[in-house]
């Protein structure tokens, strides 16, 4: 046998030995990566959640204490006060009030400029007056969350609006 010939049989003798370890090896490390992959989509989930839970915790502290103040018109000094707590809450982009049918009232920017639909309204949590609602603005595309603390015994609601999500995708 020829020396150009061993080489190619050692070769070949070497592929088929070393091949299924190195498969083997490829198999094991594409599961540790998947893995990794599932680890760090869950976190960040959990982490998601947490954030928004936060934020919405910070909006319903924000109605509770409009309503606290007995803020429920639309008089001038209603909707100065509501302007205020818009700027105090950050992840709030108004404040309005709200008749007990669901519909704005006014905001705190003034008069309602544009119509609102409510395409989904839940109750925040169970047992609890307050309603996460999805709500499109006008003939926009986009959907905002609304955040809504209806008054007690008929009375005038105050809400919250945010978008649904910012132009990163986040709540």
């Amino acid at each position: 046998m020829s020396s150009r010939r061993k080489l190619f049989v050692a070769i070949g003798i070497g592929i088929v030995l070393s091949g299924p370890p190195v498969a083997a090896i490829n198999l094991w490390l594409g599961s540790i990566a998947e893995q990794q992959g599932v680890e760090e989509l869950e976190l960040s989930a959990r982490r998601h959640m947490a954030l928004s839970e936060a934020r919405i915790a910070q909006t319903v502290e924000t109605l509770d204490r409009v309503a606290a103040r007995n803020i429920d018109s639309c008089r001038p000094g209603h909707i100065d006060a509501l302007r205020q707590m818009t700027f105090v809450t950050t992840p709030n982009k108004e404040l309005s009030i709200v008749a007990p049918d669901g519909r704005t009232l006014c905001t705190d920017v003034g008069s309602q400029p544009e119509q609102r639909t409510v395409v989904a309204s839940e109750p925040l949590s169970k047992n609890s007056p307050v309603l996460l609602e999805v709500v499109r603005l006008g003939a926009r595309p986009e959907q905002w969350i609304r955040i809504r603390r209806p008054g007690v015994d008929g009375a005038n609601g105050v809400a919250a609006f945010r978008i649904a999500y910012d132009e990163r995708g986040r709540f």
